[in-house]
């Protein structure tokens, strides 16, 4: 997994973009190459982990834009393309 269909979805359905995070073991990571959230971003990895409580194999797709529900609409078509692979 990229990343990239999910964020093509996401923009297609009227969001700015997406951010795929997958959690690898006890890591917050992005795909492809997985880099570690706590190493680029430790105040978001933070964030995520105290909001979401993920477990090892979730996905987390935030949707992005200047207007919220163009942003979720953009999430939720992300979320959804996953089940088409």
């Amino acid at each position: 997994m990229t990343g990239i269909v999910q964020r093509d979805e996401a923009i297609k359905a009227g969001a700015e973009g997406s951010i795929t995070v997958a959690v690898l073991g006890r890591k917050l990571v992005i795909p492809p190459d997985n880099k570690s959230i706590a190493e680029l971003a430790p105040k978001e990895n933070a964030r995520l982990r105290s909001e979401l409580e993920p477990a090892d194999k979730d996905l987390i797709i935030i949707g992005f834009g200047k207007d919220p529900g163009r942003a979720l609409a953009g999430a939720l078509a992300a979320v959804l393309s996953l089940q088409k692979a």
